[in-house]
């Protein structure tokens, strides 16, 4: 007998490979699952699910919501779905980094904050998501940590105003910003 566990498992697997890498015109439903979704105090059952590239187009009971025609058909009955996790500190600019992105979808983290790591290879790994070269979550990323004084970790130094916008023209999502920073140039940040 399988657990319980690798049901829910083996359907997040599904959608999460479903919604991952670049958007596509292929239409994967997955039908009679139980979505576990936070919006109600138990599973909905019976539900049917209806995703194309990165989006979930609709969710509801699987008698009246419709199947589009050409979709792949995954039958979902006696597993479970939840939405995709969040990881919300992670580094992933690390000795094998870039095999792990798979990994977090893999586990149903589609989604990670990457905080003080290197932006031109974060960016390059994004690339590769968004395009379906690379299986990874979605990446939200401070680059560097934008610090105002000699710091043991890599860091982008910013002591005024003109250094801290250099710093954030970098294009980052998020700053990660240090305790050694003027206040002028906190507040820019």
């Amino acid at each position: 007998m399988k657990h319980p566990g690798w049901r829910a498992f083996h359907a997040g697997l599904v959608l999460g490979c479903a919604v991952t890498g670049a958007a596509s015109a292929q239409v994967t439903v997955i039908t009679h699952v139980s979505v576990i979704d936070g919006t109600a105090p138990a599973p909905r059952a019976d539900q049917t699910v209806v995703v194309q590239g990165n989006r979930i187009l609709a969710v509801g009971p699987s008698q009246v919501t419709p199947v589009p025609p050409g979709a792949r058909v995954v039958d979902g009955n006696d597993r479970y779905l939840v939405p995709g996790y969040w990881d919300m500190h992670v580094h992933t600019v690390v000795p094998g980094g870039r095999e792990v992105l798979a990994l977090y979808v893999a586990t149903g983290v589609l989604g990670v904050r990457d905080l003080a790591g290197e932006w031109p290879r974060i960016t390059e790994w994004r690339r590769d998501i968004a395009d379906g070269r690379l299986v990874g979550p979605r990446i939200v990323a401070s680059g560097p940590y934008i610090e105002g004084g000699d710091v043991p970790i890599v860091h982008l130094l910013a002591r005024t105003p003109e250094e801290a916008r250099a710093a954030l023209r970098l294009g980052v999502d998020v700053a990660l910003i240090g305790k050694l920073l003027d206040q002028a140039v906190h507040q820019l940040v």
